[in-house]
């Protein structure tokens, strides 16, 4: 049996049980689960927002957790623009899998979202770069900054979590102990970094309408958010 048999016997399996077509039924199944349990569960894009184009299919026969031989299927997603019909020329965001068994069964599948929407990516490069300007001392427990840095953790982690309302929390408590709190010349650059990093959180949450109400005069007194306009 040659290489060609195998694809065309791996062809035939695949439309005989519709893999393409159950793939992509079965990513849109995905996506409105995945809003449903969070608006922002999609990177912040809306379900019209992306595109789905099958990708690939490819025969696993040999897997560290599973015994016999699958089909895995995947499906990319990407931004919808609307005046764009080549996929390569499309931004991806992110991916869907499903797995099948010999028999064309669905028994696993995966949605993966890789980038978010507005400037999401430019709060993952601030939180990337906070790591590499924070000072070791700074870190014990006795140091005069670790409730500072303490907050940060739980911002970082409180966001990335969806837990927006206790994130929102811990951003207030963290410009409200900056502002009356001396800082270092070697701690400067970490306070920078942090505040923007939040600053950045803080934009996005608005522009989503996510802001609590009760913390959004807060946010503005702090400069965490700029004061509208026709506020005096």
């Amino acid at each position: 049996m040659t290489l060609k048999d195998v694809e065309n016997i791996l062809t035939n399996f695949s439309e005989k049980h519709n893999l393409k077509e159950e793939a992509l039924i079965s990513c849109r199944v995905a996506m409105s689960n995945c809003v449903s349990d969070d608006p922002e569960g999609l990177g912040g894009f809306r379900i019209e927002e992306v595109r789905l184009e099958f990708v690939r299919q490819e025969m696993i026969f040999e897997h560290y957790f599973y015994d016999t031989p699958f089909v895995k299927t995947r499906i990319g997603l990407y931004k919808n623009e609307e005046n764009e019909i080549y996929v390569r020329n499309l931004d991806p965001i992110g991916y869907y899998e499903l797995d099948t068994d010999l028999e064309g069964e669905s028994f696993d599948d995966w949605l993966i979202i890789d980038e978010e929407k507005d400037n999401q990516m430019e709060i993952v490069y601030d939180l990337k770069s906070l790591g590499k300007v924070l000072p070791d001392k700074y870190l014990r427990r006795n140091s005069i900054y670790y409730e500072y840095i303490s907050y940060i953790a739980h911002v970082v982690t409180l966001y990335q979590a969806r837990n927006l309302r206790a994130c929102q929390f811990f951003m207030k408590r963290a410009f409200e102990f900056s502002a009356k709190t001396e800082v270092k010349d070697d701690f400067k650059e970490y306070i920078k970094k942090s505040k923007k990093y939040i600053k950045g959180i803080a934009s996005y949450l608005n522009e989503c309408g996510l802001i609590e109400e009760d913390l959004i005069v807060k946010f503005e007194e702090l400069e965490i958010l700029k004061r509208k306009a026709n506020k005096k």
